[in-house]
């Protein structure tokens, strides 16, 4: 009887988890409700771990839903007959032996719940516990051929129903396919792909400044809210209230802009405005001091879900690399010989990655582009110290001593300075292999949108040139995220 009814509890069970996997991948194919609201469930349906070969999760789920609906209603009758009872555990064992690695990704790599995700788990590992927990022996009883191909066909078709539902939506949407032509040049046609590659750091990065923008306001609001005012009288007795513009800087800066006014005669209202300019000048300033000590009382953090922080991918090949490789902070630069930013910058990372031994890495990029031909022939003279295992000590004498030239006495004075093989060092000056490598470099920084140097990367995310004080702060959040 407790055997009938965990079939039976199973039954209703699966039925409503084909309910709840047909809704989640309705929310795949059309994105019109719930899902596609904001929100933890948003950022699970939105990564990459949504789907698997193509194919939304979900529809697995429906079809294993679909499979044990079925067999639970086989085995009820008739009942005792342990060879569909047996076919039913097994497929619920296949259901819920990918639920610990999807839990895994949602709590540890994408950082968001999705509560249908959850409660279809739930309903997975539910019936599995049930029919364990309720098995009894029994005669064997095999399977019906009809009965195995009907278990079969209820576990294929949804993930291949919906391969061919998404391929055909899509198809829809874009008729020349997934990359379709959006513009021409002059017979040179562009399509979707590259577009969003080229514009994808910059369109990150006016996002993020969006995003900082709007939560600074709400540090604001909120203290204003904490002491009963509005936002705009918080601002003005808390901030502008404090802020003095005197005569001195009014005559200061009148005199520097006074060729420039009609007559050139410090009349009254002239110099109220000028006063107004400045005060807006130093409420400017004010409000951002303002903001950095309400953040520090609010306890205030921001970090972007790790799913759209990766703009640069975690296979580096062969590019130098200084620091354990299992370290849980990588930080990457794409940077130039011949620009005094980034030799202060490549002290700096060094310096962090020896203060954080076996937390922080550090990548090089070379990324010439914005310098004279100096700067690419000093990159190619640091790809042949990699191919003989001395990158970092080159790099620290070209940052160093940034050579004019790259003759052959120059190649000789480096050879001896960092003991590399002179022989090897001309050979690969001279075939191709340096200037592939620096190629390679280039063209990948261009195509992640580039446009100045140094450009650095933690873990995968795109934060320009950092300060000193704001690269510590950035590796102290991923460490905290990475524990």
């Amino acid at each position: 009887m407790r055997q009938k009814a965990s079939i039976l509890a199973v039954l209703l069970l699966s039925i409503a988890g084909s309910i709840l996997a047909a809704y989640l991948n309705y929310e795949h194919l059309f994105g019109t409700g719930q899902c596609h609201s904001g929100g933890n469930c948003g950022d699970v349906l939105s990564s990459e771990y949504s789907t698997f070969a193509g194919i939304p999760i979900a529809a697995f789920g429906l079809g294993l839903c679909a499979a044990l609906t079925y067999c639970a209603w086989r085995s009820l009758f008739p009942l005792g007959k342990s060879g569909r009872y047996d076919i039913l555990l097994a497929v619920s064992i296949v259901g819920v032996l990918p639920i610990p690695y999807l839990i895994y990704l949602q709590a540890a790599v994408i950082q968001s719940w999705c509560i249908y995700c959850l409660s279809l788990s739930g309903i997975l590992i539910t019936n599995f516990l049930l029919l364990v927990i309720n098995r009894e022996s029994a005669g064997r009883h095999a399977l019906k051929s009809y009965e195995t191909i009907a278990i079969l066909a209820l576990l294929a078709i949804p993930p291949s129903s919906m391969k061919l539902l998404k391929t055909g939506i899509e198809t829809k949407l874009h008729p020349r396919g997934e990359n379709p032509i959006i513009a021409t040049i002059d017979e040179r046609d562009i399509h979707l792909n590259e577009l969003k590659k080229a514009v994808q750091l910059e369109l990150y990065t006016k996002e993020n400044e969006l995003r900082i923008t709007w939560l600074e306001q709400q540090i604001l609001e909120t203290a204003a809210k904490n002491i009963g005012l509005t936002l705009d009288q918080y601002v003005i007795q808390k901030v502008y209230a404090s802020i003095e513009v005197s005569d001195s800087e009014v005559q200061a800066f009148y005199e520097q802009v006074k060729h420039d006014i009609p007559g050139g005669e410090a009349t009254d209202n002239i110099l109220q405005n000028i006063k107004n300019q400045i005060g807006k000048m130093k409420g400017k300033d004010a409000i951002s001091q303002h903001i950095e000590m309400l953040k520090e009382r609010f306890e205030y953090s921001y970090s972007p879900p790790i799913s759209e922080r990766l703009l640069i991918g975690s296979d580096f090949g062969d590019a130098p690399s200084y620091g354990s490789e299992m370290a849980p902070i990588t930080l990457v630069v794409f940077s130039d010989f011949n620009c005094s930013h980034c030799a202060r910058a490549h002290s700096e990372l060094v310096d962090k990655v020896d203060e954080y031994p076996g937390q922080v890495r550090l990548v090089y990029k070379n990324f010439p582009v914005y310098s004279e031909q100096n700067g690419e022939a000093a990159a190619k003279v640091a790809a042949c110290a990699r191919f003989q295992n001395k990158f970092w000590e080159v790099a620290e004498l070209l940052f160093e001593r940034e050579f004019e030239s790259f003759d052959d006495s120059i190649l000789v004075i480096i050879a001896e300075e960092t003991d590399l093989d002179l022989t090897l060092l001309r050979q690969h000056m001279s075939d191709g292999s340096a200037e592939e490598v620096v190629r390679t470099d280039i063209e990948e920084g261009r195509g992640l949108g580039l446009y100045a140097t140094p450009s650095m990367f933690v873990n995968g995310r795109y934060v320009g040139y950092l300060q000193p004080q704001e690269l510590e702060q950035f590796i102290m959040t991923e460490l905290e995220i990475a524990e």
